[in-house]
Order: C-alpha cells, then structure tokens, then sequence
C-alpha cells in the first residue's frame, strides 16, 4: 500500500486541537487550569509521540488529573 493510505491526521495535531477534535472536554478543562511549565511538559510529550495512541493516553492523563 501507498503512504498516503496510512495518513494519519492527528499524527502533527497538536495536543490541545486534538482535544478540541475528539470532544474531551473534562481534559481541555484540566489542561486549561495546567501550570504553563506543566502543558509545555504535556506538548512536548505529544509531539514526541510516536503514534495516535500514545497521544491519546497522555490526553487520557490530562483527562483524570494526573500532574505532568
């Protein structure tokens, strides 16, 4: 199969659109009342991701509260 057909939208999405696009409203409200240290922390893990999934999981963290 082509590349193209492996595309993968939220692969460059950042964490906070992802959110928005995926209607988590519990994390945008919890990654809003994050310190700037700890969403600086939390984008750079996202853009290190190397998958959909692993972006999901830490949005998952942000989700129940767990401090980046």
């Amino acid at each position: 199969m082509r590349e193209r057909d492996f595309y993968d939208p939220f692969k460059n999405m950042p964490l906070k659109l992802m959110m928005l696009v995926e209607v988590r409203p519990t994390a945008l409200k919890n990654y809003g009342e994050m310190s700037e240290d700890e969403r600086i922390r939390a984008d750079d893990a996202a853009r290190s991701a190397k998958d959909r999934a692993e972006k999901e999981r830490i949005i998952d963290m942000i989700e129940r509260g767990e401090v980046f």
